[in-house]
């Protein structure tokens, strides 16, 4: 009897030690579980949900949003000793959008005088402040990952941010060993992979001669805190940076190309068998460009897929290249072209909806308000839904721009523009969901 009841009395146990386990490891999979919602929660919760506004900035600091896809415009508020320094225009360049506020940045360059200019905005656009950094010359490009900021100009100036408010600054002439016989030490692009942050400099010593320069390559892998050159070069400068299938492309105004591969930088003197040009767009895997042939007069499109270059047999005489984008299936570039025989410009715009195939011109529901000295369309983005352009009538005249959107690329509508002040041009548009 007494041997009957040790066994009961071990089954017992048993079964509460399986009970136990059970419940223990039911408990750590709910902790678990539980631990998994919460940083889905956290990595939803850090997903910054971005604005429809619409951002045009230029000349002496102008900038004017849009909240309805650019149909019609605001002029934004901005301080008074953001329009000039001393006697000289302080004009924006770039702009972006970072932690739920608007940065835009300029400064003005000229012999005598010099500065940096950054603004800040927190109410989507409608006022502007001037934000405080540790840098003199102008500023060209700003870009952000999301997780943080950085702003990029002349003399390799350089600045970053994890909050937009405190900036710190990165030595890039220690780094490069550039000194001031360069015209023009300039950050040229900014770039963001997965795991690294890549800077495009160039030491520009003569403009008119593209290969007489120098060009640098420079990476971070620790959010700006470090830096490293990863190339160095002699000859065309880099004008963008641009990410083609597993590889970078760095556009340089002579058609070559340098490519990032297999952790590894090359100059290549062609890709795809053909001279490309800076602007480009990545669609379905395809790099579009453009090619000028040996006259420099004549240019057509290019489609580069996999080494596979197409040529299309539309080409374009006398034209000069703003912008290109895609959106609505439908490829668009604009920017100007020399009407020979007549001695005069006009704004050229183009687009095609059919792969590339046929190019037709989209000026008629334009007219002719874009046509004489310099005239020409200096922008061109697609943000929900719809291709926003910015014209400028006459390069020798201020308060002359004209912005129109338009669904299919084709069909153009004029928005409503408040008149300028003096000495405003816009010159660039920016949709923080491009």
């Amino acid at each position: 009897m007494k041997k009957f009841f040790i066994r009961i009395l071990l089954c017992v146990q048993i079964f509460s030690f399986l009970g136990f386990y059970t419940s223990c490891s039911k408990s750590n999979e709910d902790i678990e579980l539980k631990k998994e919602e919460e940083e889905d929660k956290n990595e939803a919760d850090n997903i910054e949900i971005l604005p429809n506004t619409i951002m045009a900035i230029g000349q002496k600091s102008a900038i004017y949003n849009s909240n309805d896809g650019g149909k019609t415009w605001q002029k934004s508020s901005v301080p008074a000793d953001a329009k000039r320094y001393y006697d000289k225009d302080l004009n924006l360049f770039d702009i972006t959008y970072f932690k739920s506020a608007w940065y835009a940045v300029g400064g003005c360059n000229t012999p005598v005088v010099k500065s940096s200019l950054m603004l800040k905005s927190t109410d989507d656009g409608k006022t502007w402040t001037r934000v405080d950094i540790p840098l003199k010359l102008q500023l060209n490009r700003i870009s952000t990952n999301g997780k943080i900021i950085i702003a990029g100009g002349l003399d390799f100036g350089l600045i970053y941010s994890t909050d937009g408010d405190n900036w710190a600054k990165v030595d890039l002439i220690k780094l490069t060993q550039m000194d001031s016989k360069y015209s023009d030490n300039e950050v040229r692009d900014i770039f963001f992979t997965e795991d690294k942050i890549i800077i495009a400099l160039t030491a520009i010593y003569d403009r008119s001669n593209p290969n007489g320069n120098n060009s640098f390559i420079v990476e971070s892998k620790d959010n700006a805190k470090t830096w490293k050159i990863t190339k160095r070069q002699s000859g065309p400068y880099i004008e963008k940076l641009l990410k083609y299938k597993n590889d970078i492309i760095g556009f340089t105004p002579t058609g070559k190309v340098l490519r990032y591969k297999q952790e590894e930088w090359t100059l290549e003197n062609s890709l795809g068998g053909n001279k490309i040009l800076y602007p480009a767009l990545i669609n379905d895997s395809k790099l579009v460009s453009f090619t000028f042939t040996s006259t420099a007069d004549i240019l057509y499109v290019l489609k580069i897929d996999d080494q596979k270059t197409e040529k299309n047999d539309k080409y374009f005489m006398n034209t000069n290249i703003n912008a290109f984008v895609y959106g609505n299936n439908t490829y668009v570039f604009v920017g100007n072209e020399y009407l020979m025989g007549k001695g005069d410009y006009q704004g050229a715009i183009y687009s095609s909806s059919d792969d590339l195939k046929q190019w037709n011109s989209s000026r008629a529901s334009i007219g002719d308000e874009i046509k004489g000295a310099g005239a020409e369309f200096t922008d061109l983005i697609f943000s929900n839904g719809n291709f926003i352009l910015l014209a400028d009538s006459d390069w020798y005249k201020t308060a002359n721009n004209t912005i129109y959107t338009s669904t299919n690329g084709t069909d153009w509508v004029k928005s409503e523009l408040p008149e300028l002040d003096q000495g405003e041009k816009l010159s660039k548009l920016f949709s923080a969901k491009n």
